[in-house]
């Protein structure tokens, strides 16, 4: 096969990161959790066929040569994960509260139970070094359009109003 994704090449790190921005929106946008396993496999597969790096035997050669490191390895990413989606777990409660703080209903019915949101947890504490990344990112840019969009609220409400108020008065 030709190998045109050559560690350290253009095309290698294009393809790099195109799946990692890929993995990104399926993440975080999607909110899917099995798709993203799927394409980084597929990634692999390709950086095998296509390429000069075979993740699939460097795991393994890596655990059967180290498998106590591995198994650290692996037991760390496991409690990182599961701490990362307790803050995460943290700042959605937060995120729920200032949405329906101001409710007229009872704060009761929008309290966030795990129950709910298992699948939101095993997401976060799966691929949580793509989420740490993507909060970190993302977490400040929010805030500002947030406070944007509070400081502006006057002037976007009259926009809305004289749009809408022609077709109601209809």
């Amino acid at each position: 096969m030709g190998e045109i994704l050559i560690f350290g090449s253009f095309w290698f790190w294009s393809f790099i990161a195109l799946i990692i921005i890929y993995v990104f929106a399926l993440i975080e946008h999607y909110e899917n959790a099995v798709a993203p396993v799927v394409v980084l496999i597929i990634a692999a597969v390709a950086l095998k066929f296509f390429g000069t790096v075979n993740i699939f035997k460097d795991i393994f050669d890596y655990a059967l040569n180290s498998p106590v490191s591995f198994l650290l390895y692996i037991v760390l990413y496991f409690v990182c994960g599961t701490l990362y989606g307790i803050y995460r777990w943290y700042k959605f409660c937060l995120w729920t509260y200032e949405m329906y703080r101001s409710s007229t209903t009872d704060m009761q019915v929008h309290k966030p139970k795990i129950e709910k949101h298992v699948e939101d947890f095993i997401r976060w504490a799966s691929y949580w070094p793509i989420s740490i990344v993507w909060s970190i990112i993302n977490d400040p840019i929010t805030k500002v359009f947030r406070w944007a969009a509070k400081r502006l609220q006057s002037i976007l409400n009259s926009i809305s109003d004289r749009i809408f108020n022609k077709i109601i008065s209809k």
